[in-house]
């Protein structure tokens, strides 16, 4: 979560925490600033996995709808156009 610039100008410190889809911490870089309490820190890790499941639902959503467009891509340019065409009583 990207801080406003209010929350910006107002900070004493920065951290990151890098969570995958499961809810697992990958990474906490906290360099410098004010201590952060245990609690603290799980509520702002609740906080971040809150968005990690918003933006996997998004990620996940827009790639089922590429595959379906592939696939009706793919179907449209597998069918053909042709047909015999006739000429007098032969086909050609």
């Amino acid at each position: 979560m990207d801080a406003t610039l209010q929350e910006e100008q107002l900070r004493e410190g920065d951290m990151t925490i890098t969570l995958n889809k499961h809810g697992e911490v990958c990474q906490i870089s906290k360099a410098g600033g004010t201590a952060i309490e245990a609690v603290a820190l799980m509520k702002c890790a609740d906080k971040a996995l809150v968005v990690v499941r918003q933006v996997t639902e998004l990620l996940m959503r827009n790639l089922q709808e590429d595959q379906a467009n592939r696939v009706r891509r793919d179907n449209l340019l597998e069918a053909s156009a042709e047909n015999d065409r006739r000429l007098g009583n032969e086909f050609v």
